[in-house]
């Protein structure tokens, strides 16, 4: 069993005035299709086979994934696509609020499909020293979150947490 120390980062994202949005109210494939459409609207942009091609394929990824990833799927698919229109679409996604990016030490940027449900929230915890991610979940934040909204009169419709750490040095033994 491993000590761990923890450093503690956070990012919190309100929405002052759309208050219909909310997380547990997202989840379905056909949901998040319609939002991402009100978005694209909304923002006068164009409504491409590519973007919507894109935005199935990251919905439907596991965990977190990095553009070649997601670029290697959707070429197993026999769908082509440059890399700037990845990139392109995934910072609509992000701007939408159906995908998350990270920057980790010592790696490529990171994505993740972010709006499923409810139980999909979870946090991050980022060992330097092996560069392992681990998810977990602890209802603790969510009350933090609860309490944040009720004293702000806002609701928390997006946020990240990466908690980084490092490997305990025993006495006496030096971590390789």
């Amino acid at each position: 069993v491993k000590k761990i120390t923890f450093f503690f980062t956070t990012f919190v994202t309100c929405n002052f005035s759309n208050k219909q949005m909310r997380k547990k109210s997202l989840g379905s494939y056909n949901y998040v299709k319609a939002k991402f459409t009100k978005y694209l609207d909304d923002n006068n942009k164009r409504k491409t086979l590519d973007r919507f091609t894109i935005l199935e394929q990251a919905y439907n990824m596991n965990g977190h994934f990095d553009i070649d990833q997601l670029y290697n799927k959707m070429k197993k698919s026999r769908f082509r696509v440059s890399r700037a229109t990845l990139y392109n679409t995934l910072s609509l996604l992000i701007d939408c609020g159906f995908v998350m990016k990270y920057r980790f030490p010592n790696k490529d940027i990171l994505y993740e499909f972010v709006v499923k449900n409810d139980e999909d929230s979870h946090y991050h915890l980022y060992n330097l020293d092996t560069e392992e991610i681990v998810k977990f979940d602890d209802k603790r934040f969510d009350k933090i979150f609860k309490d944040v909204e009720k004293k702000y009169d806002v609701d928390i419709v997006n946020f990240n947490i990466v908690l980084y750490c490092k490997n305990k040095k025993k006495e006496g033994i030096e971590n390789e």
